[in-house]
């Protein structure tokens, strides 16, 4: 019998998903003469990354594309690169972070200088101006206050999953939804809340339809089984997108890949691992040749194994590029 580790619990702290979520955002501050329209991002930090890959709930090419998105606050010492190796980092993450090394944001708006005397002339030249202005800008509105931020919802939402309320969670992440219906991150959330805390496999299904929909991913934790017989296998989640389906082991050491074009099969297991409610994918390797792999679904019920087939036969009829921001 598969013994999943403890990691499968899927118990997460507020701090496990700082990738996805970040630290809240602070209201964005203005300088006098500027006016800004959205808050910045904030770089994601060592601990949030290393926590989010150890959770493993976004595959690889979601955690580039985040990297890419907002940056990182830390630069790739090799102390740095040995912990994100450690939880489980591929390659292909360590190049994005040494690519997108954006320094710490010390400004949380980020849209003028650091520089003190750059300000202080700035200031001295624009104070005629403003003087002139004054009058004028006593009747004028202040700017509206920034409503509620994406990041926050969602880390409300995964702080709620922590405290094992779900209801909770499932309030967050349905508002950061709300809020943003084209990022995909909060249907995978929902998803994944869903299947794995209330359990509603049909609700989970909607929201992991959706996430593909929206070029994201639907995340299922399985075991991966190395010898045909499920007796040597390691743990990993599987994505499932409208472009591809990928696996990441938690240590980041195996990984599988493969495009719908490659793929042959993807079906429940009439031998091996059925007693596990294992499923196969079968994958071109080379002119007439294939190669199978086996999958057992963290629940050892056939119903998830269906599950994710029926996320693959879906996903295979969006086929819509990734989402970027």
């Amino acid at each position: 019998m598969i013994v999943f580790p403890l990691i499968l619990s899927w118990q997460f702290s507020s701090s496990e998903m700082l990738l996805v979520a970040g630290q809240a955002p602070q209201a964005a501050r203005q300088k006098p003469g500027r006016q800004t329209t959205a808050r910045a991002k904030r770089p994601i930090r060592l601990p949030g990354l290393t926590q989010a890959l150890r959770i493993n709930g976004l595959s690889t090419a979601e955690i580039i594309r985040e990297i890419e998105r907002r940056g990182v606050d830390f630069e790739l010492t090799d102390e740095n690169e040995q912990a994100l190796l450690a939880a489980g980092a591929t390659p292909e993450i360590i190049e994005a972070v040494r690519l997108n090394y954006r320094g710490i944001l010390a400004d949380p708006v980020g849209m003028y200088e650091n520089d003190t005397q750059s300000n202080a002339t700035a200031t001295n030249n624009n104070a005629s101006s403003w003087k002139q202005d004054a009058e004028s800008s006593v009747n004028t509105p202040p700017p509206p206050t920034p409503g509620p931020d994406y990041d926050e919802i969602f880390d409300q939402g995964v702080a709620a999953l922590r405290s094992e309320q779900a209801d909770l969670a499932l309030t967050h992440f349905t508002t950061a939804a709300s809020l943003n219906p084209s990022d995909p991150r909060a249907f995978s959330m929902l998803g994944m809340t869903c299947l794995y805390w209330k359990p509603d496999l049909a609700m989970a299904e909607r929201h992991m339809r959706r996430a593909i929909e929206l070029g994201g991913s639907a995340a299922l934790r399985v075991a991966h089984d190395h010898d045909g017989f499920f007796t040597s296998v390691c743990f990993g989640s599987l994505f499932i997108s409208s472009q591809d389906v990928t696996f990441r082991a938690d240590d980041g050491q195996h990984t599988f890949a493969a495009t719908r074009d490659s793929i042959r099969e993807f079906k429940l297991n009439a031998f091996v691992g059925s007693e596990y409610g294992a499923f196969h994918i079968k994958v071109r390797t080379g002119q007439n040749q294939t190669k199978n792999f086996n999958f057992a679904p963290r629940t050892q019920q056939r119903s998830e194994s269906e599950l994710a087939i029926r996320l693959y036969n879906a996903a295979g009829l969006t086929r819509l590029p990734p989402s970027r921001d």
